[in-house]
């Protein structure tokens, strides 16, 4: 995969398992990638918590909360986890179903 950010290769996850590109959309306490799943050849939104927040015991507490929620849910209108990291030498993060369909707003 050729893609590129600014100039430099773009970085990698998850043992380089995710090779992370654009960004699609920052909220108050993440940020949504577009990424490349190199294990199972497939595109994929990931979610990092903020830099901000690692150190925030709380803030990781309730993105661990969410991932264990989403991977109960099944239902078209809610997107797939596909995997959950929350090793604590990277951000914590999110692998989820990439839906194309513009802004939820």
């Amino acid at each position: 995969m050729g893609v590129e950010v600014e100039g430099r290769a773009p970085p990698r996850v998850g043992a380089g398992r995710f090779v992370v590109g654009d960004n699609l959309g920052d909220g108050g306490t993440a940020s949504v990638y577009l990424a490349w799943d190199h294990q199972e050849k497939r595109w994929c939104a990931l979610k990092a918590l903020h830099h901000k927040y690692l150190k925030d015991d709380d803030r990781r507490r309730r993105f661990a909360q969410e991932a264990q929620a989403l991977s109960q849910l099944r239902h078209d209108n809610i997107t797939t986890l596909f995997f959950h990291d929350d090793d604590d030498a990277s951000p914590p993060y999110l692998v989820l179903e990439l839906v194309r369909c513009g802004s939820a707003m």
